[in-house]
């Protein structure tokens, strides 16, 4: 189903627009562009100081998790940037390791699930918007950078629920993936008629081209 590719990428700031077109959600969505083309997943840094581990999925129009269940990307280890072992692991490779993956067919939108076994386990804004078990903040933060890009951080807020004194600071860097083939809004998939109207358009042309080769 996929490919995993050692990639070196340059350091990046947690959260930086990369062009004057930039534009910051909180708990966007990752609409998949081009169903042909891959999507690619790109660990870039981690501020934070504990264990944590990513996982992502694809989900369909009804917002249903295709395959019934997330599949690990990254495991980030205590120290920032440091990226080990998570047994099936798609992407545990060095900082600046890429996953590429091609969604079927069904697929609308990327989805993540983040799991800080210190303070808890966030999902993808898009996600939670489809189920009803699942409530709170919104701990992810997109950055659509033009050309199908996009930044996503995530923060491992919610820790003030467990620990005594925890402030959540907000910086959504304590994960941060950059994913390619992705947009804040879905891909406009051509009507029926639309599709008739070309094939007519097709038909005009090739008939036009046979009626020049015969007066030839």
């Amino acid at each position: 189903m996929s490919k995993l590719f050692p990639v070196s990428v340059l350091a990046l700031g947690a959260m930086c627009a990369v062009s004057a077109n930039a534009t910051t959600v909180q708990g966007g969505h990752l609409y998949i562009q081009d169903l042909s083309a891959p999507v690619q997943i790109t660990f870039m840094s981690s501020r934070a100081a504990h264990d944590n581990y990513l996982y992502f999925g694809v989900i369909d129009a009804q917002g249903r998790l295709i395959g019934g269940e997330f599949e690990a990307l990254f495991n980030v280890k205590g120290s920032p940037n440091d990226i080990g072992s998570l047994g099936s692991c798609l992407g545990c490779v060095t900082n600046g390791g890429t996953y590429s993956f091609t969604a079927p067919s069904n697929a609308v939108e990327v989805v993540f699930f983040w799991s800080d076994p210190l303070v808890g386990s966030y999902y993808s804004t898009a996600y939670k918007e489809n189920r009803s078990d699942i409530t709170g903040n919104k701990w992810d933060l997109i950055t659509y950078n033009g050309g199908n890009t996009a930044t996503v951080g995530f923060e491992d807020g919610g820790g003030e629920k467990k620990f005594s004194g925890w402030t959540t600071d907000w910086d959504w860097n304590d994960v941060v993936i950059s994913v390619t083939n992705v947009g804040s809004t879905p891909s406009p998939v051509p009507e029926p008629e639309t599709w008739a109207m070309l094939l007519a358009g097709l038909g005009m042309i090739g008939t036009v081209i046979r009626r020049r080769s015969k007066n030839q």
